[in-house]
């Protein structure tokens, strides 16, 4: 650990850092625009080796004005075959995780295997920027699967409700199309569209590979070399950032006959990405909603009421079920995300009272948290709780969170390094700074607030 990293974490009186904030990095560059990132982590005890493998693109949801086309264009990229087959995977090998995605900034086709297939799988993902197949049947095929989806999630708010996870978007970010269109929509597009898409923003210039885990960094770095160098460049449009947060407005209130208890939403909007206010916003997050201590499947990490927020609103309004309206296996870290972002705080109310009563607790509760009870001591425990989240989720067994961060880290701030000074950057907050960032972003003033409320 360096001198500075240890004074000040020392300074406050923070627990050591976690092991995988030290990891080797190396980042690579070529002429055609190509990027790479390397890491080694270190070693877990008793878990199987394992490299993760992605690619990642800059070309998202944020990115296109057209509805969910960027959606699509990730499941026809994802299942069809590059143009360019110069490896071969083996037939059988260990996995331990794979998924394409689509996020408001990039995209990533990943994949978390056993180091003796590194390079095939390294290569069918890297080789899509050269292109990939046009299958019409693939094309049908994810259509349908996509438009799915999105079935799917009208079916589950038919059955169970709406929640506060599917109005808070809106809240935040405008307007959307109502589901039914948003199906039509997808269910419209044509090959031509989706191709093109794929023929402008699939190239070199625009992408990076990430490889993080249990590697060999010379014979990795090698490999990288011999196949990332020789794709052809091509040019391209740079994607655009994404529409500004949507003006704030007052408390919406919705009634929904199959739910049986108020549901709360609450959206802090949050401070720009690439200033150290963003990470004071981590620490706020953290402070209101806890949790998180327990980090075993990604995909259901808990938040927490046992902090001062927590505990105001369950003596006040009798909540429960807290949680951030956060998929932790496929959402996008806060970190690793450019266009405007926010934080997320859910629940349910437990006891018997009206919307009004609610938003007026909901309202006195925040500025109490963030007044009262936001000490110098609260404060260092929340930095200290966020290091040891981010120290244990960037290590799950998929090495997505980590990888994750790692491609940010590269196409935000242009250095993946930025890993080994992370707990350092969050220590070094101050209280001022931590508190300005919790009234100017997380007060009344600035909160956003859903109510799904019980149709009798």
């Amino acid at each position: 650990m360096n001198l500075l990293l240890a004074s000040v974490l020392l300074g406050a009186q923070l627990r050591a850092v976690p092991p995988v904030f030290n990891a080797e990095v190396r980042e690579l560059k070529y002429p055609n625009g190509m990027r790479a990132v390397v890491a080694r982590t270190p070693k877990v005890e008793g878990r199987a080796p394992r490299v993760f493998v992605g690619l990642y693109l800059r070309y998202g949801m944020a990115t296109t004005r057209r509805p969910d086309l960027a959606h699509l264009v990730e499941h026809i990229g994802a299942n069809n075959a590059p143009r360019v087959v110069d490896y071969q995977v083996p037939a059988q090998f260990a996995t331990f995780g794979g998924n394409a995605m689509t996020r408001p900034d990039y995209m990533s086709f990943w994949r978390t295997v056993a180091p003796e297939v590194l390079e095939p799988i390294a290569a069918s993902r890297a080789n899509r920027v050269v292109g990939v197949a046009h299958d019409t049947a693939v094309f049908t095929t994810q259509v349908g699967r996509v438009a799915g989806e999105y079935e799917r999630m009208v079916a589950r708010i038919s059955k169970e409700g709406l929640s506060a996870t599917d109005l808070l978007p809106e809240a935040m970010l405008g307007s959307s199309l109502p589901l039914p269109a948003l199906i039509d929509s997808i269910r419209r597009y044509d090959t031509t569209a989706v191709y093109r898409e794929i023929e402008q923003y699939f190239r070199p210039d625009n992408a990076m590979l990430v490889i993080v885990g249990d590697v060999d960094m010379a014979a990795t770095v090698e490999m990288l070399n011999r196949r990332l160098a020789t794709l052809p460049a091509r040019s391209g449009p740079a994607p655009r950032l994404g529409p500004a947060l949507a003006p704030r407005t007052a408390p919406r209130v919705v009634r929904d006959a199959r739910v049986q208890a108020i549901r709360v939403g609450l959206g802090f909007p949050a401070p720009p990405r690439e200033g150290t206010d963003f990470l004071a916003a981590l620490v706020v997050d953290q402070y209101l909603m806890g949790g998180r201590d327990q980090v075993g499947d990604t995909a259901t990490i808990a938040r927490s009421f046992a902090t001062p927020f927590g505990e105001r609103l369950v003596a006040a309004l009798g909540a429960r079920a807290p949680g951030d309206g956060t998929y932790y296996r496929t959402d996008p870290p806060p970190l690793a995300q450019r266009s405007p972002s926010y934080f997320r705080a859910t629940f349910e109310v437990g006891k018997p009272i009206t919307a009004d009563s609610t938003i007026a607790l909901v309202h006195r509760a925040l500025d109490e948290a963030l007044t009262t009870d936001l000490t110098d001591a609260a404060i260092a425990r929340a930095k200290d709780d966020l290091i040891g989240f981010m120290g244990n989720w960037l290590m799950a067994p998929d090495l997505l969170p980590l990888a994750d961060h790692l491609a940010a880290f590269t196409l935000i701030d242009g250095d993946a390094t930025r890993l080994a000074r992370l707990p350092a950057e969050i220590a070094a907050l101050s209280p001022a700074q931590v508190r300005k960032v919790a009234t100017t972003y997380f007060g009344q003033r600035a909160a956003r607030m859903v109510l799904i409320v019980p149709e009798r």
